[in-house]
């Protein structure tokens, strides 16, 4: 069974700030890092986007943001409750996950199942061959993965960030399923 969402937890909000606004929510820690995507950011004329960070990030990583000028487009915020990082999911544009680099990662990251239940783009900063990946190509967010240690394919990715992605098969993770199968099994 995977994780799920409860889809009543979310509110959909119009963008009316301009800029397209891509969250990542929870911590950056052990083998995670930002620091390709920064530096592919640094590289990349993004002009009409910006990264929010709900959480905390490695000290290296937030003083790379200064050393490459970055904090008008990165911006690093306190870590949330779990429901106020879902009102902070359902106003952004686009969504970001970021998995270890971990061959063969067979971990699925929880916020990936409340992501999904946004109903938005997903982008991925994780492994090829990852359980994220995996999930990503199920509902179409493929053009927007790019492999962790890679920042060449972190710049194409931040490429497609303005094509439009129609989501599909996301009710998979949603907690009605799960709410199905409960009533089945406890028959």
């Amino acid at each position: 069974m995977p994780h799920v969402y409860d889809e009543t937890l979310y509110k959909q909000k119009e963008n009316k700030r301009g800029k397209k606004i891509i969250i990542h929510t929870g911590n950056i820690y052990g083998l995670r890092t930002i620091k390709y995507l920064l530096k592919a950011i640094k590289e990349s004329d993004l002009k009409d986007l910006e990264f929010h960070f709900f959480g905390k990030v490695k000290k290296d990583e937030v003083d790379l943001i200064k050393k490459l000028d970055l904090d008008s487009i990165v911006k690093i915020y306190e870590q949330v409750g779990y429901f106020e990082s879902i009102k902070k999911i359902s106003d952004a544009d686009i969504l970001l996950v970021i998995d270890a680099p971990l061959k063969n990662s067979v971990f699925f990251p929880s916020k990936l199942a409340d992501y999904i239940g946004a109903k938005k783009p997903i982008m991925a900063i994780t492994p090829r061959d990852s359980t994220t990946t995996q999930i990503l190509k199920e509902i179409n967010c493929i053009s927007l993965i790019a492999d962790s240690k890679n920042k060449n394919e972190i710049k194409e990715m931040l490429k497609k960030v303005n094509e439009t992605i129609e989501l599909k098969n996301y009710e998979k993770f949603s907690m009605r399923n799960y709410e199905i199968l409960r009533r089945v099994f406890e028959k």
